[in-house]
């Protein structure tokens, strides 16, 4: 057991199971889940030195294309606007927003080669640093924020959270995307999920192949928390309660499926794609990717 309180609603957690030499621990009320001994400010450098995700040609194409066009206009930005996008894997967001004539980017990363090839893009401007200093980084004031799968890799996310909040200009909108910690979605996967049952028996001696597969497919499943990757897997109600204790802001809570290619446009597994036992695991928890949108108020 532990005395430690949950980030986001504030309850007690409790120890789960191990994932390699990681705990990891759970909240008893929202079911958010995370790794109990974080690694260390090193070996998390060290993990993220050339990590590039996902940077190649058939990528960028798949972002700086109409599809995003209809997305951003669907902020109703004003024009000239200013984007923040924050860790975003290359500077493909931030190259659309520039290319259709949104406005200027800011583009920030802690992968100098991320960051190097986003200067190839033509970005504005460019920042090599560690997410996790952003209240320390811009003054700027942004009308658009886009995080995209970053939270659930850090050791703490909330304060990167509140820090995108109040770099918002008024009636700024910040985008908030991260793994849907209770969503079975993935499992539909036999390669993933067969790879998760394994890492739960080898990494905790009381585990048969039964328990693992019960674990899994509970509210314990811990979706996509994998250290030293991810660290976190936050949930709905948990994201819900955290936001509701902010001042100043609206949002709306979405789940969007692993299918959805707005959403997830670097998923290409198509044997998944369209199979039915996808539909029936997303049914459970929802789909794997949670979508925040909040949005500044006058005040």
């Amino acid at each position: 057991m532990t005395d430690k309180k949950c980030l986001f609603c504030g309850a007690d957690t409790e120890y789960w199971y191990n994932i390699n030499n990681y705990e990891i621990f759970g909240c008893k009320k929202c079911a958010a889940s995370f790794v109990n001994n974080m690694p260390t400010d090193k070996e998390l450098a060290d993990f993220y030195d050339g990590f590039k995700f996902c940077i190649n040609t058939k990528n960028k194409l798949k972002i700086v294309s109409k599809a995003y066009k209809y997305f951003y206009d669907s902020f109703n930005l004003p024009e000239n606007a200013k984007m923040l996008d924050i860790g975003g894997g290359g500077g493909f967001f931030s190259s659309a927003f520039e290319r259709f004539g949104f406005g200027k980017s800011t583009y920030i990363d802690i992968d100098a080669q991320a960051c190097e090839y986003a200067h190839s893009l033509g970005i504005s401007n460019v920042i090599n640093a560690n997410v996790c200093d952003l209240k320390n980084i811009s003054d700027e004031r942004y009308d658009f924020i886009y995080c995209r799968h970053v939270v659930e890799h850090l050791v703490n996310p909330v304060p990167v959270i509140d820090a995108a909040i109040d770099l918002l200009d008024k009636g700024g909108v910040f985008v908030l995307q991260f793994p849907n910690g209770k969503s079975l979605e993935r499992l539909a996967s036999r390669k993933f999920r067969q790879q998760r049952i394994k890492t739960l028996m080898d990494s905790n001696k009381d585990f048969s192949y039964l328990k693992a597969l019960k674990t899994i497919y509970s509210s314990r499943t811990g979706n996509d928390v994998y250290p030293p990757r991810h660290l976190w897997g936050i949930t709905v109600s948990g994201i819900k309660e955290y936001l509701s204790a902010k001042e100043n802001i609206s949002y709306t809570i979405e789940v969007k499926s692993i299918r959805d290619k707005i959403w997830s446009p670097y998923y290409v597994d198509t044997k998944d794609y369209l199979s039915f036992s996808m539909l029936l695991h997303e049914m459970v928890f929802g789909g794997c990717h949670i979508i925040c949108k909040i949005k500044k108020l006058a005040g």
